[in-house]
C-alpha cells in the first residue's frame, strides 16, 4: 500500500493546495521529518482540534503527501452522523470513497447524537471502532487520525477533549502526534474553501513517557491536550487556556 499512498498523497495534496492556503514552519518540519523515523518501527495517532468540517481531511491530505512513502494504513475516526446516507448523504458518500481509496473510516456516535441511535446499534459501532483501529495501529507504519474533541468547536477554542483518544494508546507500539490547526483570516465551521490556516506540528510523545511526567491532579488525556493547546495562540486554547500545565 505504501506505493499506492505516496500516489494518492501528492493527488490529495494538490486538491488541499487548491482548496485552502496553509503552510508549516520549517521549525515544525522538523517533528514531521522525527513522526517519519518513528513510522519504520512504531504506529502514530494523530489528534487535531476541530475547528471546521474540512480539517479532517486537510491534515489527512498533508500527512499522505508528506508521509506517503512510510505509511502502511491509515484510518480516520469519524461521526457516524457523517457516514449515514440518510442524515448526510454528500459527506457519506465521500467517507465510503475514500475507504475503497485505503483511507479507512470508523464511524462512532459521538456524545451529542446518543439519542439518533440505539443502545446496540451504538455498541455495534464502538466494536468496528476498536476492532479497526487495533489492526491499525497494531503494525509498524499504521497511521490512525481522530478529533478527540468529538465535535466541532462553536467559537474555534478548544473544548475538553473525550476519555476515549488514551485507550489507542494501549493497541500497539503508538506515538502520538498533535496537529494544531490555526486560522491566518476569516473561516467558518463548515469546508471553508479559500480559507488560510498554519498547520502547527507537535513532537510525537508516547503516553508512557506523557504519564511519568503527568502530575496526579491532571489526567492524562487532559495532558495530551496540554500539549495540543500549547500549539496554539492563547485565545484558542479555550478550556485548557488556565489548565494546570503538566
Amino acid at each position: 500500500m505504501t506505493l499506492w499512498y505516496l500516489v494518492l498523497g501528492k493527488v490529495l495534496g494538490a486538491v488541499a493546495s487548491c482548496a485552502y492556503d496553509y503552510r508549516v514552519s520549517s521549525e515544525d518540519m522538523e517533528n514531521l521529518r522525527l513522526l517519519k523515523k518513528y513510522l519504520q518501527k512504531h504506529s502514530i495517532v494523530v489528534y487535531f482540534n476541530h475547528i471546521f468540517l474540512g480539517d479532517g481531511p486537510l491534515v489527512l491530505a498533508f500527512l499522505l503527501n508528506t508521509l506517503g512513502d512510510s505509511i502502511q494504513a491509515i484510518g480516520v475516526a469519524e461521526s457516524q452522523k457523517h457516514y449515514d446516507f440518510t442524515r448526510s448523504p454528500l459527506h457519506a458518500l465521500i467517507l465510503r470513497a475514500g475507504s475503497l481509496l485505503g483511507v479507512k473510516a470508523f464511524p462512532v456516535v459521538q456524545h451529542y447524537d446518543r439519542d439518533a441511535y440505539t443502545y446496540k446499534e451504538r455498541l455495534t459501532l464502538l466494536r468496528n471502532f476498536v476492532s479497526g483501529a487495533r489492526q491499525i495501529l497494531s503494525r509498524a507504519g499504521g497511521v490512525f487520525i481522530i478529533a478527540p474533541e468529538g465535535t466541532r468547536s462553536q467559537d474555534g477554542t478548544l473544548q475538553k477533549a473525550q476519555s476515549g483518544i488514551k485507550h489507542l494508546g494501549s493497541y500497539g507500539s503508538v506515538y502520538f502526534f498533535p496537529v494544531g490547526i490555526v486560522p491566518l483570516d476569516e473561516f467558518d465551521r463548515e469546508i471553508s474553501l479559500g480559507s488560510k490556516f498554519r498547520l502547527r506540528l507537535g513532537e510525537p510523545f508516547s503516553l508512557y513517557k506523557l504519564s511519568e511526567k503527568t502530575p496526579d491532579r491532571v489526567s492524562l488525556t487532559d495532558s495530551m491536550m496540554l500539549r495540543l493547546a500549547d500549539l496554539l495562540p492563547e485565545n484558542m486554547r479555550g478550556f485548557y487556556a488556565c489548565h494546570p500545565k503538566s
